[in-house]
Parts: structure tokens; sequence; C-alpha cells
């Protein structure tokens, strides 16, 4: 018997908008995107017996702040100013800040990478399935499961190489329409 508990699409869509929100509350610092984050979160919230929302999100991560329970991709500057034990010196405030800046593209531009390299997965998975060969007497079972076993294993290791999965997926669609092609060629020669 599982005791998991499944949220509706309405109810996931409204957790994923406070989450939003949440985020966008806390710039320029930044969150880790951990489950250990959430749980830590998620007890507070529950402890204290404050609904899901953003004035109580952030309300327990600024109780929780100096805590080092949570991770973080970009520090909030309270607790950056909290870590030095004596006053910094600050040589360059506009430098500072800069890199700070650059900090934090890093961060978004890894999320859109990681989201545009799952988008890039889902449709050469997409693809490697709808691979569907056709022999003068119909299908070709085995040709198909044989390329898709053959494609399937390219991508699991592009995946854990860490390779560019947009141009993986260029280089899949040029190897299908190649093979189709290498195919139809061979059927107009018998």
């Amino acid at each position: 018997m599982s005791t998991q508990v499944t949220a509706t699409p309405d109810q996931q869509q409204a957790v994923l908008k406070v989450v939003a929100e949440f985020q966008e509350a806390l710039l320029p610092a930044r969150l880790a995107d951990t489950n250990a984050n959430g749980v830590v979160i998620a007890a507070a919230l529950s402890k204290r017996g404050l609904s899901f929302t953003v004035e109580n999100l952030i309300h327990v991560v600024n109780e929780l702040l100096f805590s080092d329970v949570l991770t973080w991709s970009v520090e909030p500057k309270k607790l950056q100013a909290q870590r030095h034990e004596k006053p910094a010196k600050i040589d360059n405030p506009l430098k500072l800040e800069e890199q700070r800046t650059a900090k934090i593209k890093a961060v978004e531009a890894a999320s859109q990478r990681a989201a545009a390299d799952a988008a890039s997965i889902k449709q050469a998975r997409s693809m490697i399935y709808s691979y569907a060969p056709t022999k003068r007497n119909g299908f070709d079972a085995r040709e198909r499961d044989d390329r898709q076993k053959f494609w399937n294993a390219a991508l699991d290791a592009e995946i854990a190489n860490k390779g560019n999965m947009q141009d993986f997926v260029t280089a899949l669609s040029a190897a299908i329409e190649a093979r189709y092609k290498a195919r139809e060629k061979a059927a107009e020669r018998l």
C-alpha cells in the first residue's frame, strides 16, 4: 500500500506558482533547487502552523537564514555580511556587484541549459521511438528494434558525457533521415 500523496494538476500549478513568486521575492539571492531545502522549509512551516504562501515562506527563510541549514546558489547579502567575522574592506563596490551579477547570470544560464537539454532529450527519445521502417512485406520490426537500441545507447552515452543535446538531436534527425533514404534506395534496386 502506497502512502504517497498525489496532487491534482491544478494543485501542482498552484504550488509551482507560489514557488516561482517566492524565488522572485528572494532575488538577487537564490536558494538552491534541492530536496533538502524543500524539506527544511516545509518542516518549518508545519512546525509553526503556517500556510504555504510567499509571505510565510519568506518569514521562515528569514528565521532559518543564519542557522546554516539552507543551501544557496547565490547567498543573500545579509548572510554574506554575517559570515565575515571582521568588517570586510571593500575596495571597489562596483566590481563586487559585477561579480555577484555574473554569478546570478551563470546560475540562470545553467538553469536554462538544463531545461533546453531536458527538452532535447525528450525530443530525441520521441524521434527514436517514432522510427518505423518498412520493407516489401510491410513493417520491419527487427530493423526498428536494432536502430532504437543503437540510438538509445548513443543518447545515453551523450547524456553521461554531458554533451550538447541540441547538436545531438540535429545529428540524430540527420541519421534517421539518411537511414530512411538508404532503405528507400535499397528497396528501389529490388
